[in-house]
């Protein structure tokens, strides 16, 4: 399995911007091929999130917008904005660490539409840590 807490811990350490520590990668064959985090308000660039980060980084690198052959995990479930791009990719599996509460599609949009295998990484030691990490980014930024 691979070590997803180093990436976790690291975010942590960058966060020193208003961008949500959010971690996202593509993993082919059990190892990390690329990587990225949300970007949005560094860039100034609404599309900055972390999953569409490592979609384009992978898309300029391989020469080629087919990822079929790829997994995407990222620590925050996508947004509506992230699974549209990830469709684009054709990215069909999709693993998340922590639901996205507030910008969550479920709601909206009947997920047998989207044809994707989308799963919820079962590591609630990790999810925790996760999720403290992003309770305490948005405490510090509401102070």
């Amino acid at each position: 399995m691979i070590n997803f807490e180093k990436y976790i811990n690291n975010i942590k350490i960058k966060n020193n911007t208003k961008d949500v520590p959010v971690f996202s990668c593509l993993i082919k064959d059990k190892k990390i091929v690329f990587h990225s985090n949300n970007n949005s308000y560094k860039r100034k660039k609404i599309t900055g999130h972390a999953e569409i980060n490592v979609i384009n980084k992978a898309i300029r690198k391989m020469n080629n917008a087919n990822l079929s052959d790829l997994t995407l995990f990222t620590t925050l479930e996508p947004c509506l904005m992230c699974y549209g791009a990830i469709k684009q990719a054709k990215i069909s599996n999709v693993v998340y660490l922590t639901e996205n509460i507030k910008m969550s599609f479920r709601n909206d949009v009947n997920i047998d539409e989207i044809k994707m295998n989308i799963t919820k990484l079962e590591d609630s030691k990790l999810e925790l840590k996760y999720q403290n990490l992003i309770s305490d980014f948005f405490k510090h930024k509401r102070k």
